[in-house]
């Protein structure tokens, strides 16, 4: 084996771990941004039904607990959707 085909593997290895996706969010960064805002919407209504419900029942605590909630539920949201616009899987050239 010569000095140029351990180079070439050492590359193919590299680039292998680099496709594979190191944590659960970074499996949302390879969807498609509208099926994520899609579900964010969704979750967020859920959501804020539910601080609804508790603000007509007058707990307080709940009330606060859900808007925390709904802020980090957007917080995630705009994340996964600007990382995953911005890593986009490149086409490859035919």
């Amino acid at each position: 084996m010569g000095q140029g085909e351990i180079i070439i593997q050492i590359i193919v290895i590299c680039q292998s771990m680099n496709d594979t996706p190191k944590s659960p969010i970074e499996k949302l960064y390879k969807t498609s941004a509208p099926i994520v805002l899609v579900i964010g919407i969704i979750l967020t209504t859920l959501l804020f039904k539910g601080l609804l419900m508790f603000a007509d029942q007058g707990n307080l605590f709940m009330v606060i607990l859900m808007a925390v909630a709904i802020s980090a539920v957007s917080f995630v949201l705009t994340k996964v959707i600007t990382l995953s616009l911005r890593y986009k899987p490149q086409q490859k050239i035919k």
